[in-house]
This record gives structure tokens, C-alpha cells and sequence, in this order.
């Protein structure tokens, strides 16, 4: 696997309909969920107030459920 490009990483949506939109990820961790606290906010009663984290780890990027219903 090649190391992950710093410069510009992004998270990419699909949103219902089809419609595409990217998310610019300036640190990391960079949470994901429905809370008023996290830095990528979805208004989806199936995803958790905090339940997911992307992290940097040896030039990887991973994401980590942070203890959703669900799952990650």
C-alpha cells in the first residue's frame, strides 16, 4: 500500500438520490456522526451522536467506531 497523501485527504459521500459530495479532512482525528461536537455531522437517526473517528496511523488513514449501536 502506498503512504497516505498527507496534502489533501478528503472523505468522499454518496448521498440519497446519488448525489456525490466530497469533505475536506483537515485533522485527524476527524469524528463523524450527529452530535453538535464532531467535525463531519450526518442527520441520520441510524448513525450515533459520536460513532466514528478517522486516524493517521503509519502513513494509514483508519477509521474506528467509537462505540456506535450499529457498528462502523
Amino acid at each position: 500500500m502506498p503512504p497516505l497523501d498527507t496534502r489533501r485527504l478528503e472523505v468522499r459521500l454518496v448521498l440519497p438520490g446519488g448525489e456525490e459530495r466530497a469533505v475536506a479532512i483537515g485533522t485527524a482525528p476527524f469524528v463523524v456522526g450527529r452530535g453538535r461536537d464532531v467535525d463531519l455531522r450526518l442527520d441520520d437517526a441510524a448513525v450515533s451522536r459520536r460513532h466514528l473517528e478517522l486516524v493517521r496511523e503509519g502513513g494509514r488513514l483508519l477509521a474506528r467506531d467509537l462505540g456506535s449501536a450499529v457498528g462502523t
